[in-house]
């Protein structure tokens, strides 16, 4: 009897493992909506800014997200998205970067899909 509840536990162990690979395979092509998107840069600015304190400088930012954008779980659009605000927070700063307009722009730019796009 015993034999039976441990290849259940096993079996339901595999069930719900594979399920989370699939979801987060799914994940990693869906697009992230831009309020998200948005939040998510703001969040690693943040991060940034606290983590190196006094010892900030502009491209902090950037050298992190290319030291560990290979590892995180995202679409290549929305990573192209945040490699390319990054590399104008390195160039221009925040307060020219982190605009409503700017961020907008670069997610159309980046992440709407073509069939959304009618020029």
């Amino acid at each position: 009897m015993s034999k039976n509840i441990i290849i259940k536990a096993v079996q339901h162990f595999n069930l719900i493992t594979r399920h989370k690979w699939k979801v987060l395979k799914l994940c990693c092509k869906a697009e992230i909506p831009y309020q998200y998107t948005v939040e998510m840069i703001c969040d690693y600015l943040a991060a940034s800014l606290i983590y190196n304190g006094k010892n900030w400088t502009k491209d902090k930012p950037l050298q992190y997200w290319n030291k560990t954008k290979a590892t995180v779980p995202m679409n290549s659009q929305n990573k192209a998205m945040l490699t390319d605000v990054f590399e104008q927070v390195n160039k221009q700063g925040i307060k020219k970067t982190i605009t409503k307009s700017n961020l907008k722009n670069l997610y159309h730019q980046y992440c709407e899909p073509v069939e959304k796009i009618k020029l």
